[in-house]
């Protein structure tokens, strides 16, 4: 055989090799949601209340700082996936699909070769969510908005809700994108906002689960409430997991895998001293009971606490630590004080493997 005929047929294995890693025998596929704390270029766009975030704004806020912003993010995205750069990544509070590209084509992350998928939302002060993607892995089939609007208030305006359905290693998976209205004026007062994303987001899940009752469902955003508060687990159904999932049906329920933190008083994001899960990442039951593919492993109650399909990404190079001994994601602003760390949230980190 000659030389040239065997570096060809090296050349098409290899090839065969590296379309069937990519055709449905990927052994995990990490998944990441993560609110970057205000990801803003320093372009002034007259449509939106971004001020804030320019040279001249009241941040303050130069080509040198989102620079290091967008290292620094990239980073922490990087060691997320354990070795491996994640196949999905679920982002809040980026301004624009610039940024997402930016972060993308950052030195940590180029080698993903991410797509973006991304909407501009009629948020005022223009921020979004967006997700990256490996499109070697994850195949977009239909990408859409859900408007998030208030009948009582028509000036009302926040981040739509992103929906992404496609080929996750070969399987249907549809991802939702959240950040719903923060808890400024309190919890309670807000809290009507955060219903009304709930509900739009129950009535698309129940329409995906009415096409297909075994639908592979991943939610994951900053809902800004915590497991256990009314939007999440009344409005949205959004359950915890039982302690036996034998007797667990494959129904469509969904289940929020942050319970199992809250529980424990841990949190994604700490205000003055108290963590709060706001975070969350919830799966439809076919994600956890289906026999073959994709899904999440679920240890019996006993060893969650070793081996947990979902975790709060926390390491102390992006920590922050008090004179007292008290730690906080390193934020990067304290009002218009800058301090140069990575973002106000945790990440949360999912890992789907293959049965």
């Amino acid at each position: 055989m000659s030389k040239i005929t065997l570096n060809y047929l090296l050349g098409l294995l290899l090839t065969v090799f590296f379309v069937g890693c990519h055709n449905g025998s990927e052994k995990q596929v990490t998944i990441v949601s993560y609110n970057v704390e205000n990801l803003f270029d320093t372009i002034d766009d007259p449509k939106t209340k971004d001020d804030d975030f320019t040279p001249n704004g009241y941040k303050k806020w130069t080509e040198e700082r989102y620079q290091k912003k967008i290292v620094d993010l990239s980073k922490v995205l990087e060691a997320s996936g354990d070795g491996q750069l994640p196949t999905i990544i679920g982002l809040c509070e980026i301004e624009n699909k610039k940024v997402l590209e930016d972060l993308a084509n950052s030195e940590a992350l180029k080698g993903a070769n991410y797509a973006v998928s991304h909407f501009d939302s009629p948020y005022y002060r223009g921020m979004d969510v967006g997700l990256l993607y490996n499109p070697k892995v994850f195949k977009p089939k239909m990408e859409k908005v859900l408007p998030v609007t208030l009948l009582s208030d028509p000036k009302f305006s926040t981040r739509d809700i992103l929906r992404v359905t496609g080929k996750l290693a070969g399987e249907t998976y549809t991802f939702y994108i959240n950040h719903w209205s923060s808890r400024r004026g309190g919890s309670e007062k807000s809290e009507p906002k955060r219903m009304v994303a709930a509900s739009i987001l129950r009535r698309d899940v129940d329409r995906v689960l009415a096409d297909d009752p075994e639908a592979n469902i991943v939610i994951m955003g900053d809902m800004n409430e915590d497991p256990n508060e009314y939007a999440l687990n009344d409005v949205l159904r959004a359950m915890e997991l039982p302690k036996d999932l034998t007797a667990m049906p494959n129904n469509g329920a969904l289940y929020n895998l942050m319970y199992f933190y809250d529980k424990q008083g841990k949190g994604t994001y700490n205000y003055h001293g108290i963590w709060n899960m706001l975070d969350n990442v919830i799966v439809s039951s076919n994600v956890i009971k289906k026999d073959k593919g994709l899904g999440v492993s679920i240890a019996p109650m006993e060893q969650r606490g070793k081996f947990f399909p979902a975790t709060i990404f926390i390491e102390d190079w992006f920590t922050f630590e008090s004179d007292l001994g008290k730690t906080s994601p390193s934020k990067t602003y304290g009002g218009p004080n800058y301090y140069g760390g990575y973002s106000d949230h945790y990440p949360i980190v999912l890992k789907l493997t293959r049965r």
